[in-house]
C-alpha cells in the first residue's frame, strides 16, 4: 500500500511539474478586445474619445483590427526656426495615415534635435497617430508583402517574431510608395507585452516617417478575452 501511494504521489508531482514547464514555454496570448487607457498613455489628444483593438491569435498568426473614436491628430507645434512642411511631406503623411490599410490623421509639427552630431527630426505625436486599421502577421519571422491600392498605391511589408522567451512580440511594418515622383519608405516597429496577469497590454511603438521620428508606449486594458 505504501509503495502504491508513493508511486501515485510521484506521478502527481511529475504531472504538476510538466504543467508548469508547458505553461512557462507557452507564448504570450494577446487575443481579445482591448481599450486604450487614456490616463496611463502619455500625450493623448483631447479629441480622442476611444481607441479599441481586436486581436485574434493562434500559434501561427496574429491579426489586429483598430477602431478609433474621435481624432488622433496631435496639437500643432511648428518650430519657428523650421520651415513649414513641403507638399511632399504633407502628402506622405496622408499616405501613411489614411492610405490603404491604415487610418488616423497624422498632423502636428516637428522639431529638430542632435544626436552624435547627426540631426534628428522629432515628430511629436506621430507614433500615437500612426494606426494601421487592420493587418495580420505570421509569427515565424518571415517577411510577407501585400500590394495596397487607393490614392497612394504602395507595398506593405510585415514581419513578426518572438523575443524574451516568447513573452514579447516584435512587429515590423514597412510601406514603400511614391509621392510626386519620389520613392519613400515609412517604418513602424511595435513591441507587445502583457502586464498585470494579462489584464494590461503595453505596446511600445516607434515610427520613422518623412515627417520625422517618434516613440510612445500605449497602455491598453483588457475588455474581453475573446475577440
Amino acid at each position: 500500500m505504501n509503495k502504491l501511494f508513493a508511486k501515485i504521489t510521484l506521478c502527481s508531482v511529475l504531472l504538476i511539474g510538466l504543467s508548469v514547464v508547458v505553461a512557462a514555454q507557452a507564448p504570450a496570448d494577446f487575443s481579445g478586445t482591448w481599450v486604450l487607457d487614456l490616463k496611463k498613455t502619455r500625450d493623448v489628444p483631447t479629441d480622442l474619445k476611444a481607441y479599441h483593438l481586436t486581436v485574434k491569435q493562434d500559434e501561427k498568426q496574429i491579426s489586429v483590427e483598430s477602431k478609433i473614436e474621435g481624432s488622433l491628430t496631435p496639437a500643432a507645434t511648428q518650430d519657428q526656426n523650421r520651415p513649414p512642411q513641403t507638399a511632399a511631406q504633407n502628402a506622405i503623411n496622408t499616405a501613411v495615415s489614411t492610405g490603404g490599410s491604415s487610418t488616423g490623421s497624422v498632423g502636428g509639427g516637428a522639431t529638430d534635435g542632435t544626436s552624435g552630431g547627426n540631426k534628428v527630426v522629432f515628430a511629436h505625436g506621430r507614433a500615437l497617430a500612426t494606426v494601421f486599421r487592420r493587418f495580420s502577421c505570421d509569427l515565424d519571422g518571415k517577411v510577407s508583402v501585400r500590394e495596397v491600392g487607393g490614392l497612394n498605391p504602395s507595398k506593405l511589408k510585415r514581419r513578426a517574431f518572438w523575443r524574451k522567451g516568447d513573452k514579447t512580440l516584435e512587429i515590423h511594418l514597412e510601406r514603400d510608395y511614391e509621392v510626386q515622383g519620389n520613392q519613400f519608405t515609412s517604418y513602424v516597429k511595435e513591441l507587445w507585452e502583457l502586464a498585470e496577469g494579462g489584464k494590461v497590454l503595453k505596446i511600445k511603438r516607434t515610427v520613422n516617417l518623412l515627417a520625422g521620428w517618434d516613440e510612445t508606449t500605449l497602455v491598453f486594458n483588457r475588455e474581453s478575452a475573446k475577440p
